[in-house]
């Protein structure tokens, strides 16, 4: 890039060059880490040059002016006079001039403004024009001008870049001028063309780290030698880490944020410079932050939990939770971090202690399908009991109707050399199903308490495929598991075998002997209106 570019700032040189832009780019001084001043002096000792008076009759003082180094400083607006030339503007290089109050920066040296003079003799007309190859319509925006040696010509703000390119100004081929900027003609024609720059990709890539809340990629076109700011460090988000600066994979070089990019004549690839966030870990037992334990760590390294230092009278502590985890004192915890601008916390987790005396077993009957308790089922418990005496296995009852939970106290077997107790089956005659296979049993070892969580599914007579109707599926499914048990019986290998709740709802026909042809054949019976299925139907004795 040639150096008269340099008049504009990076900001502002991309700004002025779309149609009817406003130039936003003055920027009066900048900070500096030393005291350095450099010096514009406005020369006027040519021979014949002088500062008019004014209408008071006083002769303005030209001064220098002291400016930091990159900064910038407004043309004066006195103007001086030459017998037979026109003052057109003032210049330190013959190649831009500026007219008063015109933005002129200065970088790191002194700069000497010399007058550019037009020649009231001279009347050769230079020609000047803005060409556009294939483009003759271009003509129209930004026509031919015809001007003396000495006249300012301004960089229109007209572009007309082809795909894949952006117009950065406009060149003569050896220099390189920003929309709005002053180029003095000299004795010649000028032509100006497009000053194209080739678009390239900047991508903003995570790569392949894990924990990204939302986009993990950002895509911009630049052109070739502009000079952009990089993103903002926290335009991507990770779960325990923060973004500290970019690095290019390109050049290999680490960038803050904001910094400025000089785009090279290529695609580049930005990724993040992740580093693990040191976490100030609460456990909190109660609501009192006085309470509070405190360790440290940093992402993807192991604390360990520390033991409860308070009580609750009622409860006992059963572990810190965060979000679904649930850890115990003593127990390694990897932490995984949060999301940027949280914390993490554990809560002590509390259970209260029941009412039920030791030594006891608590049976709560639910409804399958509705997770209630049940208020009108009717089930049996047995215990098994080992002793000198050989086995015994005595039975208790249970009705939901009188308590549920139904508890059980088995202090009176402490003595027994073994002692258990299990929840039997419903009979065959019951209007629900025991769920075998959703039957829990846990037990608190502490509190000597086992509790037993028992599922009941209220009977569908009829209905083998568990669909809650009662059709010629059911029929089809019964003599499925028949024909092929192995298939579709219970527990078969098809995804349609019938269930243990669809084999007691099939045993319609001499309940109790387990599922037949002849359960198919009165549930087909009952679809054609010739008996009914609701109640259990028993073999009738053979008549002598």
């Amino acid at each position: 890039m040639k150096h008269l570019f340099k008049t504009l700032s990076a900001a502002a040189a991309s700004a002025v060059i779309a149609v009817c832009s406003v130039p936003t780019y003055i920027s009066y001084g900048a900070d500096t880490e030393t005291e350095q001043k450099y010096t514009v002096h406005y020369d006027i000792s040519e021979e014949g040059v002088f500062i008019p008076a004014d209408k008071e009759g006083n002769v303005p003082e030209l001064n220098d002016v002291q400016v930091n180094p990159n900064s910038t400083f407004l043309i004066t607006d006195i103007e001086p006079e030459k017998e037979g030339f026109i003052f057109s503007g003032w210049t330190y290089d013959d190649i831009v001039g500026y007219t008063a109050d015109d933005v002129c920066r200065v970088y790191e040296s002194d700069i000497t403004m010399h007058p550019v003079w037009v020649d009231e003799a001279d009347d050769n007309m230079h020609t000047v024009s803005f060409y556009v190859e294939g483009n003759e319509e271009a003509k129209d925006y930004v026509p031919d001008q015809k001007l003396l040696k000495g006249r300012l010509v301004t960089i229109p703000t007209w572009i007309f870049p082809p795909d894949g390119y952006k117009q950065r100004g406009w060149t003569d081929g050896v220099y390189e001028f920003a929309a709005y900027t002053k180029v003095i003609v000299h004795d010649e024609d000028i032509t100006f063309t497009p000053n194209l720059k080739k678009l390239y990709k900047i991508t903003y890539t995570v790569g392949d780290a894990d924990r990204i809340n939302g986009v993990t990629s950002l895509q911009f076109e630049i052109h070739e030698d502009a000079e952009t700011n990089l993103q903002a460090l926290d335009r991507f988000s990770r779960s325990g880490f923060k973004n500290v600066g970019w690095h290019c994979e390109d050049d290999g070089k680490d960038y803050d944020g904001y910094a400025v990019f000089l785009m090279p004549s290529h695609d580049v690839t930005i990724t993040p410079i992740w580093e693990p966030i040191f976490y100030n870990i609460l456990f909190k037992p109660t609501s009192k932050s006085s309470d509070n334990i405190k360790v440290q760590g940093y992402t993807d390294t192991y604390i360990t939990a520390p033991e409860c230092t308070v009580s609750k009278e009622g409860y006992k502590f059963s572990g810190w939770k965060y979000d679904d985890v649930i850890v115990q004192p003593g127990e390694k915890y990897l932490i995984k971090g949060s999301k940027p601008g949280l914390g993490i916390s554990f809560t002590a987790v509390w259970t209260k202690i029941p009412d039920y005396p030791p030594y006891s077993h608590v049976v709560n009957v639910y409804n399958y399908s509705t997770n209630e308790l049940l208020n009108d089922a009717q089930l049996y418990g047995m215990w098994t009991l080992v002793s000198d005496g050989g086995v015994a296995e005595p039975l208790e009852s249970i009705d939901t109707s009188k308590s549920n939970p139904a508890v059980f106290s088995y202090e009176k077997y402490l003595d027994e050399k073994e002692c258990s107790f299990k929840i039997l089956p419903t009979n065959s005659d019951s209007k629900y199903f025991f769920r075998k296979s959703s039957y829990t049993i846990k037990t608190d070892e502490e509190n000597h308490i086992t509790y037993h969580n028992v599922y009941l599914s209220e009977k569908m007579y009829g209905d083998a495929n568990c669909d809650n109707s009662i059709d010629m599926g059911d029929v089809v499914i019964i003599m499925q598991s028949l024909a092929n048990p192995d298939k579709y019986g219970y527990e078969g290998s098809d995804r349609n075998a019938i269930l243990d709740l669809g084999l007691a709802n099939a045993d319609v026909w001499n309940t109790g002997d387990g599922v037949t042809g002849e359960d198919a054949l009165h549930i087909q019976k009952y679809l054609l209106g010739l008996c009914d299925i609701t109640a259990k139907v028993t073999v009738s004795p053979m008549p002598e």
